[in-house]
């Protein structure tokens, strides 16, 4: 697949219509697949995916409402195995929560060697220490708006134990191309943003069903999202179907999906 080949697809007007029914409008949908192509025209390792699923990992970025424009740091689209996969950014995890209108803030802030992070055991309030030696890490935190309880947590994570974590769920992480030795410093704050949101943290239902389905298809690649296991979203689409209809249908396939829409594998 070359990147003119994938523009003729994705400039077609059954994709055109499937990105604007995500995005809201035609215009959108353009804006929204310039990016797309932007992506692949950076990463010369894409053109060896298929176009299908490169457009499939565009569709679900389009529906977490993130960009997969690598300069603002929301989304990627990665290559694996012949297949494009979408990884989200600390950015996008920052922005998908702030998006429901639910957080007073959320930080994500690096502790310099030297200092570390201390908890009151009673209320949890997190503050910053000296502490000599100390390696430092990440600190991440968020509190609810008021109308929402006004809930505030933080994580701390040294590096070692983000290293550790890596070790133990990023099983990609060895991988020349793989985010942890490309962009550490992003992945590091993703880790300690991703583990204190997945505990603690709200995210609307609808961009919780993709992230788990994200994780589904990238499980055992080396990024991890969120564990969780909400309906697919196939059913998603199914359940819309039948709720604009008045009636219960079987679940579309994905292959059912994109083929209605007019993909073909390269």
């Amino acid at each position: 697949m070359t990147t003119n080949e994938l523009a003729l697809q994705m400039k077609s007007d059954a994709v055109i219509e499937r990105f604007a029914d995500v995005t809201g409008s035609k215009q959108d949908a353009h804006v929204f697949i310039a990016s797309v192509l932007l992506a692949v025209k950076d990463n010369n390792a894409l053109e060896s995916c298929t176009s299908t699923s490169v457009i499939k990992s565009a569709l679900r970025a389009a529906t977490l409402r993130v960009s997969v424009d690598p300069a603002l740091k929301q989304a990627y689209l990665v290559p694996y195995g012949g297949n494009a996969t979408l990884q989200l950014g600390w950015k996008g995890l920052y922005d998908m929560a702030m998006r429901t209108g639910k957080y007073r803030f959320i930080n994500v802030a690096e502790i310099k060697p030297g200092f570390t992070v201390d908890f009151d055991l009673i209320s949890g309030a997190a503050k910053v220490a000296r502490e000599e030696g100390s390696e430092g890490g990440w600190v991440a935190s968020f509190e609810l708006a008021s109308k929402w309880g006004g809930m505030g947590k933080s994580l701390f994570m040294t590096h070692s134990e983000i290293q550790a974590h890596k070790e133990k769920y990023a099983k990609g992480h060895n991988r020349k191309d793989s985010a942890w030795n490309t962009a550490l410093l992003q992945m590091e704050r993703k880790t300690v943003l991703r583990n204190l949101l997945q505990t603690w943290g709200v995210f609307d239902d609808e961009d919780m069903a993709v992230l788990a389905e994200i994780e589904a298809e990238i499980e055992g690649v080396g990024e991890d999202v969120f564990d969780i296991e909400p309906m697919t979203a196939e059913e998603m689409i199914a359940a819309e179907i039948a709720a604009d209809s008045g009636e219960e249908k079987e679940p579309m396939t994905e292959q059912e999906i994109l083929a209605g829409l007019g993909y073909g594998e390269e």
